[in-house]
């Protein structure tokens, strides 16, 4: 893959900037530099097949989440794709009340079992699922493990 750049600026333009060209030419070059790095991440991403591995192991990870949703009291909702997600935590599935104190006590309780987690969200009940895009089914399914571990004791 190949990235070109280009810019132009009219000499009177240029004269009117009293000098801004000498400036552009330097910001260019930070761009050049950024279309490399750009250039050179797409060309990993595509070699080591990172777009096929967020969906398989998201389809993983999702179908996992759902079935604790369907065990646990206060999961109220798992949307997402890929390889982000978000795990709702609620008080009561009916009303959908968010849990936010339970979210907290999810993150220590997961922490204590080596899981480090966060949470989002404008009530902050739910739980940012995104592990990075090079992640193993192994560890996938070791995550889940602890995490569900973790929602079990919830109480």
């Amino acid at each position: 893959m190949s990235w070109l750049s280009a810019y132009a600026l009219a000499p009177r333009a240029a004269r009117a900037s009293g000098g801004a060209s000498c400036m552009a030419q330097v910001s260019l070059l930070g761009i050049i530099a950024a279309f490399a790095a750009v250039s050179a991440v797409v060309d990993i991403m595509q070699r080591e097949r990172l777009e096929e591995n967020a969906v398989r192991i998201g389809a993983l990870m999702k179908s996992r989440l759902l079935e604790m949703q369907e065990k646990s009291p206060y999961v109220g909702e798992v949307r997402g794709m890929g390889l982000v997600m978000g795990v709702e935590l609620v008080k009561d599935k009916k009303t959908k009340e968010p849990a936010a104190d339970l979210t907290r006590k999810l993150i220590d309780l997961a922490a204590e079992l080596g899981l480090l987690i966060g949470s989002v969200g404008v009530f902050g009940n739910v739980i940012r699922v995104a592990p990075p895009l090079v992640i193993s089914e192994d560890e996938a399914n070791e995550s889940l493990d602890i995490f569900e571990r973790a929602l079990s004791r919830l109480s």
